[in-house]
């Protein structure tokens, strides 16, 4: 079954049917790509198995998210050009300028059925080559769409360049130039209708109103506070915007539970395990055992298509009952950089415990690293165990 034709029978949790005009390029089962002529432009469907969460309580961690994302992104689709012609001298990335950002603007929406993220942002810029996405952020019961509208010109600056001229008259000497949020400003749209940023927008206003798109497998309520795992036999209370996996959608090792952390489709998911190993650790030197099988176990990746591997697992001080180690990994999979903090916990009975949050190269490793103490702070085994935090009932309980 294509997902053309569940779109339009709605039986993946989201429905439409988007008018003759629009000529379905290519239709796989999760991923759709459109030509629309009328609109001059490019769209873009895609249905994720993962759950989405935009709630407004987690709004800065969401929106710092899609910030590095996005910068991510644009830099990866970045190709260095020689400019101006015959200079033999090449500009770098617009990112190169930590104020300069590829997201123009984000917006919570409603739908009919559900609520939705609209996201515009620039996917490429740089000398003939602009191009910005519009995107519509859509949570389901069983995972989330994507369903962008992507539109590029050759003739970059432009806009720039005639609101420049405009400003400039009025500048006095050592003035700041304009930022770019005054350039990409919507009241300058109809002044140019055919921008690649007017049009997008556009496209999302007929998508979002008048398109009859409409939710109809919404994604219910978000866990809040501890959630109880049966497979690794504990409870943690994860960081913001992680949701649970159900095993069914990432098979994994039968006492280890996942949750995920997804913004943009284009960029790798967030990931974070919680794993309960089989073996005990028992004896003198506790520390050293268990920062050895850290590395072993780490080092092993390699078996699974991991490369680059470089860590340094440290023993950190316990209060008696428990003992710890911290790694930070990072290595590659398919040339593409991979960042994995990891916090190890061997109890007074020998069981072994590992909390590790991961995702692509460009996601900050303190972030990381502070997530994974907080979650190991949190974490409370089910059978009980030594130096167990004191904490309420659970509310949420997930296999």
């Amino acid at each position: 079954m294509s997902l053309v034709e569940d779109l339009a029978s709605g039986r993946r949790g989201i429905r439409w049917s988007p008018p003759a005009s629009i000529e379905w390029k290519q239709t796989l089962s999760s991923q759709a790509i459109a030509a629309d002529a009328e609109r001059r432009l490019i769209w873009f469907v895609r249905l994720f198995p993962w759950r989405i969460d935009l709630r407004r309580a987690f709004d800065d961690v969401l929106r710092g998210d899609l910030e590095v994302e996005a910068r991510a992104l644009f830099e990866a689709a970045y190709k260095p050009a020689e400019w101006p012609p015959g200079s033999g001298e090449t500009r770098p990335p617009r990112t190169a300028d930590p104020g300069w950002s590829p997201v123009v603007e984000t917006e919570h929406v409603s739908l009919r059925g559900a609520p939705a993220l609209r996201v515009v942002r620039r996917l490429t810029y740089q000398p003939g080559n602009e191009s910005l996405s519009g995107a519509l952020l859509v949570p389901l019961s069983d995972g989330y769409a994507e369903i962008s509208a992507i539109a590029r010109t050759e003739t970059t600056g432009f806009r720039e360049s005639v609101l420049m001229m405009k400003v400039a008259p009025k500048m006095e000497p050592g003035m700041a130039l304009p930022k770019q949020p005054v350039y990409d400003d919507p009241a300058h749209d109809e002044t140019f209708p055919d921008h690649p940023l007017t049009v997008v927008r556009a496209a999302l206003r007929w998508l979002i109103s008048d398109a009859g798109l409409e939710v109809t497998s919404p994604m219910g309520p978000a866990p809040e506070g501890e959630v109880v795992l049966d497979g690794p036999g504990c409870a943690v209370v994860p960081p913001p915007r992680f949701l649970f996996v159900p095993r069914e959608v990432l098979p994994m090792a039968p006492t280890l539970a996942s949750f995920v952390r997804v913004s943009l489709g284009d960029a790798p998911p967030r990931l974070l395990d919680v794993w309960r190993l089989k073996g005990r650790i028992t004896g003198r030197e506790r520390g050293e055992q268990l920062r050895a099988l850290a590395e072993k176990t780490t080092a092993d990746w390699a078996s699974e298509g991991a490369a680059d591997i470089q860590q340094a697992p440290k023993i950190i001080g316990g209060d008696g009952a428990t003992v710890g180690v911290r790694n930070l990994v990072r290595y590659t999979v398919e040339g593409k950089p991979k960042i994995s903090a990891q916090r190890w916990r061997v109890d007074d009975d020998g069981t072994v415990l590992r909390v590790a949050l991961g995702g692509g190269g460009h996601v900050p490793d303190a972030g990381l690293v502070e997530d994974a103490e907080l979650v190991m702070a949190s974490l409370r085994r089910l059978d009980g165990g030594a130096g167990e935090p004191a904490g309420q009932q659970p509310r949420w309980k997930l296999s």
